[in-house]
């Protein structure tokens, strides 16, 4: 999620909401830049649609290897239990800090994304699966 004081997004619903949810479940960065971080949240998975034919794909943060190892175990029990396909991708943002998603707030996390799903409609059979 973006935190940052931007004047120009600082009123946007989206700029809003992030820091909503990073006093909800991090913070993300801390007060004092000398001390390291501590979030309130240990995992977050964030769930998206997207209107891009890529079907269900997990996003992961370099570097992560709890999160690199629980997408294994999601690929792994779709692919058993539903014949799913998942793919996973590598998100290269070398620190969470620098990351601008909602999972990056918290100590590990990744998101999923699921399409091709519409944009302004939701369609649980899609996410189900």
């Amino acid at each position: 999620a973006l935190v940052g004081n931007d004047e120009s997004s600082a009123s946007s619903i989206e700029s809003i909401r992030a820091r909503e949810l990073d006093q909800l479940l991090g913070p993300k960065f801390s007060t004092d830049h000398n001390q390291p971080c501590n979030p309130l949240t240990d995992v977050i998975i964030d769930l998206h649609t997207t209107t891009s034919n890529m079907g269900a794909s997990i996003i992961v943060a370099e570097g992560d290897p709890v999160m690199t190892a629980a997408a294994a175990y999601v690929i792994q029990k779709c692919a058993a239990v539903n014949s799913l396909t998942v793919r996973c991708i590598l998100h290269t943002h070398p620190s969470r800090e620098s990351r601008p998603n909602l999972s990056s707030i918290a100590r590990h996390g990744f998101t999923i994304e699921v399409g091709p799903v519409p944009q302004g409609v939701l369609r649980h059979d899609v996410v189900e699966k």
